[in-house]
């Protein structure tokens, strides 16, 4: 399979042991295009197994460890011909896995449950420390992602990205460990239907879940072709 790194502050770094050691603030890619811990890197990290890309400052800075890890699980499906307009839904007590074809089944619970699954266009896991962070494609459009801890879940807010600055919300909910927010947004010119998990977990629960995350990430088939990079570039914003 041909690897590659996405957007241009991707820095491939190979942390021995990255697992054993306490969870840290900081996130880098590994030469396996996932994410982990370093004592340098990015507040925002994503990984797919074949790409993987990080933005923005982390809050440790220097090794700074944290007591739990802002984990997130991101999933865009293509849309689906039927589906109720306009979309946007939590999901309560979908499971740990919001990833590959468990985003699919959050899709049909959404009430588009007699429509064929969506095509999983990317599946990706790693942390979201901070933020905002855009979504954003080559035609310059895409979304917003904002997230603050409440507990074991966040709070997520969703906007459009309207040129280099966010727009009017399409979403802004409180998720519980073991929800998921199903929402429409736009990409590439195209409706597109986001589904993320934002759980605040021990670092120790963090590495299950995510071990999961990369084995379902794996097992789903993809729109995308092995080694063909996202239709989007990640990028941190200012407050």
């Amino acid at each position: 399979m041909h690897k590659q790194f996405g957007w241009w502050w991707v820095v491939a770094v190979v942390v021995c042991g990255a697992w054993s050691a306490p969870v840290r603030a900081c996130q880098v890619c590994t030469s396996e295009m996932w994410c982990t811990d370093a004592q340098r890197g990015g507040g925002l990290c994503l990984g797919t197994g074949d790409w993987c890309a990080m933005a923005g400052k982390c809050t440790g800075g220097a090794g700074g460890r944290l007591n739990e890890y802002a984990m997130v699980q991101l999933t865009l499906l293509e849309d689906v011909p039927g589906a109720a307009a306009p979309l946007a839904r939590v999901q309560r007590g979908v499971g740990a896995l919001s990833v590959g074809r468990h985003a699919q089944g959050a899709l049909r619970g959404s009430g588009v449950s007699r429509v064929p699954d969506a095509p999983v266009l990317f599946s990706g896991v790693g942390v979201f420390e901070g933020g905002p962070a855009a979504i954003r494609s080559a035609r310059g459009d895409g979304f917003v992602l904002s997230r603050s801890r409440e507990g074991r879940g966040t709070r997520i807010r969703v906007r459009e990205l309207q040129g280099d600055r966010p727009g009017r919300t399409l979403a802004e909910e409180r998720l519980d460990d073991r929800d998921a927010l199903v929402v429409r947004v736009t990409l590439d010119g195209r409706p597109r239907v986001l589904v993320l998990q934002a759980a605040t977990l021990a670092p120790a629960e963090a590495r299950s879940r995510e071990e999961e995350c990369r084995r379902v990430i794996g097992e789903t088939p993809s729109a995308r072709l092995p080694g063909e990079p996202p239709p989007f570039e990640l990028r941190a914003m200012p407050e």
